[in-house]
């Protein structure tokens, strides 16, 4: 239901009923993360109402994390589920696009490049390469229900999917083509979760401020004889996703 003036003739006090009204606007994607909303000018004029329900309004939401006022530059949709955020458990192997879907987050791909090159020492050591050894390089940047979470690159030994870049991917989950196109099977896997500093590329696609983090997480996947034969680099949102881990005993 969308608001199109305040009703007078309810209980509802008029700063509570625009808060709602933003409210809806947000949780329905009319003001989309990042949008600038309407000055305080604006609605005071529209809704005929007081400088001081305005502002009251617009502080609620700041304080429940939808809103943030910027100095000099207005009032912006911060989050449009604040608190809610996609998890991922550690305890199994699972792909982005399986938690995503778990979560109720529909995943997508505006993006994908391909390569096959001689990687970077950091990939040659964790997937024991000599010198001359090539992977091919996957690089994704990849959606939520149609809002940017993250940019993740995978790189996996060239002979184990021969044409991949040619063929491309026909699913959104990358470990579905491993596994029923080129019969690659999971052993284990170990992940790196740490935060750093976003880069230029990150800010841009991730749309976040210069200052905030991104959950930077390297996964190391290994077949069931224990050969490590891809390696996994994403920078997500911090704001959008977790993780989650189960611990038992001492």
């Amino acid at each position: 239901m969308y608001y199109s003036m305040l009703d007078r003739s309810k209980n509802t006090p008029l700063y509570s009923q625009l808060q709602n009204l933003l409210l809806n606007r947000i949780e329905n994607d009319i003001y989309e993360v990042n949008d600038k909303i309407p000055t305080e000018d604006k609605l005071q004029e529209q809704f005929n109402i007081s400088r001081i329900t305005v502002r009251k309004a617009i502080t609620e939401l700041e304080k429940k994390g939808y809103l943030e006022k910027k100095p000099g530059k207005g009032t912006f949709v911060k989050a449009n589920n604040p608190g809610k955020k996609v998890s991922q458990n550690l305890n199994r192997i699972s792909t982005w696009t399986e938690t995503m879907k778990l979560s109720g987050c529909e995943p997508g791909t505006v993006k994908v490049d391909f390569s096959v090159e001689i990687p970077a020492a950091e990939i040659q050591e964790l997937l024991k390469l000599e010198t001359e050894d090539k992977v091919v390089r996957i690089k994704r940047w990849r959606t939520g229900n149609n809002k940017p979470y993250t940019i993740m690159t995978n790189y996996i030994l060239e002979y184990l999917v021969p044409n991949i870049e040619k063929n491309g991917l026909n699913t959104e989950s990358l470990y579905e083509t491993y596994e029923e196109k080129y019969n690659i099977r999971f052993g284990k896997a170990k992940e790196i979760v740490e935060a750093k500093k976003a880069t230029a590329e990150e800010r841009e696609f991730l749309k976040i401020e210069k200052d905030e983090p991104v959950i930077a997480v390297t996964r190391i996947s290994f077949d069931p004889g224990g050969n490590p034969f891809e390696v996994v680099k994403s920078s997500t949102r911090a704001d959008l996703y977790k993780y989650e881990i189960e611990l038992e005993g001492r």
